[in-house]
């Protein structure tokens, strides 16, 4: 400091630190002398109008790959190293990365020995721990570096190594070498660094926001930020295809009234508790200026503590196509399966209208012998009867007919009730009737190879998509009846028992069965996508993969087995009895 006239600093450092004083006025005094020979270590060394110019360039500059690119050319030319290499922290990742014009960025693992022909990591290691300036005349000679493999083989390697920080906080990492001569980089081209350290921090944080408000700005998923008032203090230009205004317009506009009436109490709730918030999404719906409703998965950040943005973050991503799509892959596997049953559902309906056909084929010749008609044929596979008898018998045909027409009847609801499309909101269901239902649907697949006992106790009403439990109840009924038949063959008896219960706030469902059971080798597979014991064309290795997708991810519920080998297996399905349309959608 003396050397460089800073007289006030120096008489400072004199009156901090006395016992040294004496000293580092003859250092100082020998530096100074040094530099007045060597012409390379006084302030007199340092082209002050260049540091300006450069400071200057380096101002004008937001583009991230561009600044990277102007600080390795002002460098280099500023202090004569033959290498100038960049580190930017990441504070997502809390790592750093590197990136050039001639590579694409990736993570630097100071640790790690991958990186180690690469970049000199001791020595950044060092920096990183100490976060102050790293000069070294020649590190292949330093006792501290020269084992680094990035050294090994050079003959010299002069390296600086300089922290680029604000506010306390790891913005970059300098580093530059010249291996043209050791002593390359000397304490006058550290201080050419420091000079302009001051404005690469500001370039560099500027850039990196810049870059943000790039990403935010040309995201297809519109970014909100609104005060504590809830009132919008910033649109991303993604509004103006979301919801048909511009961001301008929005901004001071109350961000709840932009979602639908019904979901702006879910919302409010969520922004306020922004700062606790458990990282779930909530999907709700968004109105446009034309009226039109999108659904929208909203991600919520708390910022408020953040000078920068002072609100909290609402980043939506529009899902109304994908919702569409998911609602159509559900509604497809429900068809699916009725497309799997249909042949034996059509025999199920034949068995009763072929009764009911001979039923009505007796009335209709009871009818004319009654009438007199003396030359109408008899009744189809019956003796021609008194009129007394046929009296006697007319009761129970139509009786008979009746109970076929209901079979069917039964049949063909449990059909429509199973394949509608139904709501894709939570409403109170009654879980025992869905049961029943399902059973019905599944008669053929169940009738040649299990009986099926019903244990139903009283059920509240379920908050659930009564067609995705629907799709759940069927699928382990189904895999239950082939389990009997895998373990009994198409000549054995098994049996399939269905257990409802009230428990707390769940209600319980079991579907048990007196299969093979599930071999501990293969129980944690049970539930993974595509995964089946069966053979090749007989199982896509989705029923149970869905199943538990359903019950888990979109009711909240649980979806367990027990098995043992030789006696059988039991899944038990258990699902809250309360659920909020918020919940539904949070899933």
């Amino acid at each position: 400091y003396q050397a460089w006239g800073a007289t006030a600093k120096a008489e400072e450092l004199a009156r901090s630190f006395p016992a040294i004083h004496p000293q580092l006025t003859s250092t100082t005094s020998t530096t100074r002398a040094g530099a007045i020979r060597s012409g390379t270590e006084s302030l007199d060394s340092i082209d002050l109008f260049a540091v300006l110019r450069a400071s200057h360039t380096l101002s004008q500059e937001s583009n991230l790959d561009r600044l990277q690119e102007r600080i390795t050319d002002v460098l280099g030319a500023l202090t004569g190293a033959t290498g100038v290499r960049i580190l930017l922290w990441n504070p997502e990742s809390q790592s750093w990365m590197i990136s050039s014009a001639t590579e694409l960025p990736r993570q630097i693992n100071l640790e790690s020995s991958t990186d180690e022909a690469t970049l000199p990591l001791s020595a950044l290691r060092y920096v990183d721990r100490t976060r102050t300036p790293l000069l070294v005349e020649d590190a292949t000679q330093d006792q501290r570096f020269h084992k680094d493999p990035y050294f090994v083989g050079l003959d010299q390697c002069s390296l600086l190594v300089v922290p680029i920080q604000k506010q306390g906080q790891s913005l970059a990492m300098l580093v530059l070498e010249n291996r043209l001569s050791g002593g390359g980089l000397s304490s006058a081209r550290l201080d050419t660094v420091l000079l302009i350290s001051g404005q690469l921090a500001t370039s560099i944080d500027n850039a990196l926001a810049e870059r943000f408000r790039s990403v935010v700005q040309h995201s297809s998923d519109l970014t909100l930020v609104c005060n504590s008032h809830q009132l919008l203090s910033y649109a991303s230009s993604a509004s103006t295809d979301l919801l048909g205004s511009s961001n301008v317009t929005l901004l001071g506009s109350p961000v709840i009234e932009l979602f639908h009436q019904d979901d702006r109490a879910d919302l409010a709730a969520r922004i306020q508790d922004a700062g606790r918030d458990d990282g779930r999404t909530l999907e709700c719906r968004i109105i446009a200026a034309d009226g039109t409703i999108r659904w929208v998965e909203v991600a919520f950040t708390d910022l408020v503590a953040d000078p920068a943005v002072n609100g909290v973050v609402l980043r939506l991503r529009d899902v109304t196509e994908r919702r569409e799509l998911e609602q159509e892959l559900r509604h497809s596997q429900k068809l699916r399966s009725v497309g799997v049953l249909a042949s034996g559902i059509a025999h199920e309906i034949n068995t009763p209208i072929q009764y009911v056909i001979t039923n009505l084929h007796f009335l209709s010749g009871a009818y004319a012998e009654l009438a007199g008609a003396s030359e109408a044929p008899p009744p189809v596979g019956l003796a021609p009867e008194s009129p007394e008898g046929l009296l006697e018998e007319i009761p129970q045909a139509i009786g008979d007919a009746l109970d076929g027409a209901t079979r069917v009847a039964t049949i063909v609801q449990a059909m429509k009730s199973f394949g509608h499309p139904g709501e894709e909101r939570m409403t109170p269901s009654d879980l025992n009737d869905a049961i029943r239902n399902t059973v019905i649907v599944a008669t053929n697949e169940i009738t040649p190879v299990a009986e099926v006992e019903l244990e139903l106790h009283d059920l509240p009403h379920v908050s659930c998509v009564l067609g995705d439990i629907k799709q759940v109840l069927l699928n382990l009924v189904v895999n239950a009846a082939h389990t009997i038949k895998e373990a009994h063959g198409t000549g054995g008896r098994g049996r399939i028992t269905i257990r409802t219960r009230a428990e707390g706030d769940e209600v319980v469902v079991e579907v048990q069965d007196n299969g093979a059971g599930i071999s501990p080798d293969i129980a944690d597979r049970v539930f993974d996508q595509f995964f089946t014991t069966k053979e090749v064309g007989f199982g896509t290795g989705q029923g149970l993969s869905l199943a538990y997708t359903l019950v888990h991810d979109r009711h909240h519920g649980t979806l367990t087995f027990s098995s043992e080998m030789g006696r059988g297996t039991t899944f038990t399905l258990r699902l809250p009895v309360q659920q909020s349309d918020e919940d539904h959608r949070r899933a």
